[in-house]
């Protein structure tokens, strides 16, 4: 699963007019067999969207505005604001090593993955960074915030778009559909999240979904020294990964292996008997948290604080700064995943990606108006499970 809050905090005002923080989280669980095959994750509401929408006129797109002149399995969007008010929001997301194979609601704009991912968008994409960067000094800016604002393509690489969706703090212009999905509902029931509003589409997320030909970046050696137990875990990947545990649940006793980061190349071994943590869960949960949250950061503006100026819509964010989560969002993935992670029989790798590597894998590109501006915030986890690390006979 795959879950972005976004946080809006009130307008602030400095020395001269400064932008205000939008706050976007991603997390995300994806699923492996003890095969290294991609498994299915939570199950979806039937309203889901499986194929793309027939042509139709959309809203104006977000990357439009005027500038300032001063499976991957479940990856959900929801957000929140720090006051109660709206925002426009543009999103797109590509899949560099698979297919969308669902979303909610309805894209405005859907890309095959051999088109997004072939060397023809790559190209295109290409001259796309050159054409924003010559829009994004500020005297491009001032100039076009004066006169016309020529609208930039929308990113060829990204297959699944949405150009306009509207963020409003109440439920007032619909209801979203009945269902009895659980972790839908729990999405619904957390406190202060937006409304997510595309026409008469009303949900408190943004859902999108992919098949990948990803495997897990890890593989698992036991160490032949004559210790029973004793394996090593092995960093296959280009990129670290971080918060690694390795837990294995047998006989009514549990072990829990925790290493916090293997780099790329590397590997960390250790003997089962040897390590345990009485609550893994509650571990986890210390590293996922929050610790510099962007809205209490910039809360300062009134006064010396920092001032985000000359912000131009047709610029997304597209880089993670950081991986942090709210407790919101936290309690909701281990309600939804902690069994699955830390107290299923066998053995269970547990680990969390780098933001380098859900950038590369995942893109994502996040598009809104001239009064804020987004700090961008990446967690995606990877659940190995089914495991057998029993000594070879």
């Amino acid at each position: 699963m795959l879950l972005t809050l976004a946080l809006l905090a009130a307008p602030a005002h400095a020395k001269s007019w400064c932008a205000t923080p939008l706050v976007v989280h991603e997390w995300g669980v994806q699923v492996f067999d003890a095969r290294g095959q991609a498994q299915a994750g939570v199950p979806l509401p039937p309203w889901f969207y499986t194929l793309p929408p027939n042509p139709t006129e959309v809203a104006e797109p977000v990357r439009g505005l005027p500038p300032d002149n001063g499976e991957r399995a479940l990856p959900v969007l929801q957000f929140y604001a720090g006051r109660s008010y709206g925002s426009p929001v543009a999103v797109e997301v590509g899949f560099t090593q698979g297919q969308a194979s669902a979303w909610y609601p309805q894209v405005d704009r859907y890309t095959p993955a051999r088109v997004a991912n072939g060397p023809e968008a790559a190209e295109r994409r290409a001259a796309l960074l050159t054409a924003r960067a010559e829009q994004g000094d500020l005297q491009s800016i001032f100039e076009r915030s004066q006169g016309e604002n020529p609208l930039l393509p929308p990113d060829p690489t990204r297959q699944l778009a949405w150009d306009a969706l509207a963020l409003t703090p109440e439920s007032d212009h619909g209801q979203p559909l009945p269902t009895d999905v659980p972790w839908v509902q729990q999405l619904r029931e957390v406190e202060g999240a937006l409304w997510v509003q595309q026409g008469e589409a009303m949900e408190r997320f943004l859902f999108y979904e992919a098949e990948t030909s990803e495997s897990p970046a890890v593989r698992i050696e036991r160490i032949e020294d004559g210790r029973e137990g004793h394996v090593k875990v092995v960093n296959t990947s280009d990129w670290p990964i971080y918060d690694v545990f390795v837990v294995t649940n047998k006989n009514e006793q549990r072990s829990v292996f925790y290493a916090p980061a293997i780099p790329a190349g590397r590997s960390a071994g250790f003997l089962l008997s040897e390590h345990t943590l009485d609550d893994p869960a509650a571990w986890l949960r210390t590293r996922l948290l929050e610790r510099d949250d962007p809205l209490s950061r910039y809360s300062s503006m009134m006064g010396d604080g920092e001032c985000v100026m000359g912000r131009d819509p047709a610029v997304p964010v597209e880089r993670a700064e950081g991986h942090g989560l709210y407790d919101a969002e936290i309690d909701v993935l281990l309600d939804v995943w902690g069994e699955r992670f830390f107290e299923q029989p066998g053995t269970t790798v547990v680990y969390r990606e780098s933001t380098v590597s859900l950038d590369a894998l995942m893109p994502l590109s996040i598009y809104t108006d001239m009064t804020r501006f987004v700090v961008l915030n990446r967690t995606g986890l990877v659940l190995w499970e089914g495991l057998d690390l029993d000594p070879a006979p």
